[in-house]
């Protein structure tokens, strides 16, 4: 065939081609190109590479189809495919140009659309986890022969007549037997000095062989894991004075511990809590030891996120901060391993959860040097739970941020630290919107009047107290008596509470009656009967601005 090269016959086979691929070309090139974009931070060259190579591809296929290697209505389709591709991704090029330096890094379509960042992300770290696999460690190459060779062991089950499973499982036995015979001298010396078994210190050396630790840093750790062991016996024996289904569980799983059985353990702890808690028997006390237990099993396999939040969850129903100082601890831990570089989300919720067991652990002591830790771990989460990318997650960590400042504030002297919980809560209340979460709207409005009545007790004139009034009766608006009763109630009080603070500053009677009116209404809910506490606590509140009233508008007698 014999192509004539005027141009009346070129625009006639390219108008023949893009008609051929009108179909299918146009929506495969949009889509080829978005996806280029969309990958950018794992392919950064990707969209130059596809506009380089939608611009040569034309010329083979010519070719093609000029010695009759391909047809000339296949060929002219790809042609045209491949320039409207060119003519695309040369545009996308130049779009992210435009869109300056957020384009350039992570794709025109991420900077025009922040909502996609978050799914950009997972991706890329899907993509490095794929790549970061470590590779069986070489350190024992050159003393074993046949180290890094692998054994199979194949499992047959029978699930059902004539029905059956294959499971191949891979072992790299001489360098585990290897590593064990290093460090068997230090294993027997601690396990010596500490009073422990040596199989649950072969069982952590194992765990310390896999995940890479050095060997400089192995003394202490098997140390540390020796004292954790401690921990478990000692808290098992506590178990195992109390009724005889905790004492059998308690039993069970020290054997299993001194065995190096960690998973099995933790199987039988498992268990025996929820078996307890089904049993119906009115001590919770029961079930925060198991679960205690559990998370010194997950602390000595470095699963350290999962013993911080079983830590922190006994923790939070204890009175004192030895189980809080553990999870604080694990979570310092996991933050070695979840870095922002490999897991930037995943740090970031790592470092919410470290703020929040430092919040309760700073609570419960005095002084504020934990609860500053706590505000410094909310915001490093802040770094990568960015309105933009999680607006939820954003939102919840600033009325943490909020919590933390609150508290500290009422500790020290000044109103900066109250001054920067209000702006935390205000903050979050831009995703924290009635619309959207009603109750969570609500009790942030709470929170943020809180923060404005301390504040205004330590400011003069009225205005913090006038705003704190009109949070609480915004959080009012959703927190009905119907909906959540006590919370209805406290925040009645906490009306009450400002509207008396502001009374006491206000000439006249109004405000003041005001406050009595709010203590009554939460008085509907805090009985004697119900919450003697609370009811004192109120009835104490209320006859104060009673009394007050009485002298304001000069009436004598009883108070009521």
């Amino acid at each position: 065939m014999q192509f004539n090269q005027n141009g009346s016959q070129l625009r006639g086979l390219l108008k023949e081609g893009f008609e051929r691929s009108t179909n299918w070309a146009h929506t495969a090139t949009a889509l080829f190109v978005f996806a280029t974009d969309f990958l950018k931070q794992l392919i950064p060259n990707g969209m130059g590479w596809l506009a380089g190579g939608a611009l040569a591809l034309p010329m083979f296929v010519w070719l093609a189809v000029y010695f009759r290697k391909l047809s000339r209505e296949l060929g002219w389709s790809i042609i045209v495919f491949c320039l409207i591709t060119a003519s695309l991704a040369i545009g996308m090029l130049g779009l992210q140009y435009a869109l300056g330096e957020k384009g350039e890094k992570d794709g025109a379509l991420v900077a025009l659309v922040p909502g996609l960042k978050g799914l950009q992300e997972q991706l890329s770290n899907i993509a490095k986890d794929v790549a970061g696999v470590r590779k069986t460690t070489e350190r024992t190459e050159t003393k074993v022969e046949g180290v890094g060779k692998t054994t199979e062991r194949t499992e047959t089950k029978v699930e059902g007549v004539g029905k059956t499973t294959e499971r191949t499982e891979t072992k790299v036995d001489a360098y585990s037997a290897e590593f064990r015979r290093e460090f068997k001298t230090v294993l027997a010396q601690v396990a010596r000095e500490k009073g422990v078994e040596v199989a649950p210190l072969r069982a952590v050396l194992d765990k310390l062989g896999e995940k890479g630790v050095a060997d400089e840093n192995i003394p202490k750790k098997l140390n540390d894991a020796a004292d954790e062991l401690i921990k478990l016996r000692t808290k098992n024996d506590l178990l195992k004075k109390g009724p005889p289904q905790i004492a059998a569980i308690a039993t069970e799983a020290q054997s299993l511990i001194d065995k190096g059985e960690f998973d099995a353990a933790r199987a039988v702890l498992a268990r025996g809590w929820q078996a307890w808690k089904e049993s119906g028997q009115n001590s919770s006390r029961y079930e925060a030891q198991l679960l205690a237990q559990e998370a010194g099993i997950d602390h000595l396999q470095l699963a350290y996120r999962s013993a911080a939040y079983k830590y922190g969850e006994y923790g939070e129903g204890e009175r004192g901060t030895e189980e809080l100082t553990e999870a604080v601890a694990a979570y310092r831990e996991a933050l070695k391993e979840r870095t922002r570089e490999r897991v930037p989300l995943g740090w970031a919720m790592t470092q919410m959860d470290l703020g929040n067991a430092l919040g309760m652990l700073g609570e419960r002591e005095s002084g504020t040097g934990t609860l500053t830790e706590a505000v410094a771990a909310y915001r490093e989460a802040l770094k990568e739970y960015t309105r933009e990318r999680v607006p939820l997650d954003w939102a919840r960590t600033q009325v943490n941020l909020g919590n933390a400042l609150g508290t500290l504030g009422e500790r020290e002297s000044g109103t900066g630290k109250l001054t920067e919980a209000v702006a935390a809560y205000r903050e979050a209340l831009k995703e924290y919107t009635r619309e959207r979460d009603p109750l969570e709207w609500a009790g942030t409005q709470m929170s943020l009047g809180t923060a404005l009545e301390t504040l205004g007790e330590r400011e003069r004139g009225t205005g913090k107290l006038e705003e704190a009034v009109a949070a609480y009766r915004e959080a009012l608006n959703e927190q009905t008596r119907e909906r959540v009763p006590l919370n209805w109630a406290r925040t009645q009080v906490s009306l009450g509470t400002a509207l008396a603070r502001l009374g006491e500053r206000e000439s006249g009677t109004g405000t003041l009656t005001e406050a009595v009116a709010a203590y009554r209404e939460a008085l509907k809910e805090y009985t004697p009967q119900t919450d003697p506490t609370n009811y004192q606590l109120t009835m104490k509140n209320l006859n104060q601005v009673l009394t007050l009233l009485k002298k304001r508008s000069g009436k004598k007698g009883a108070v009521h």
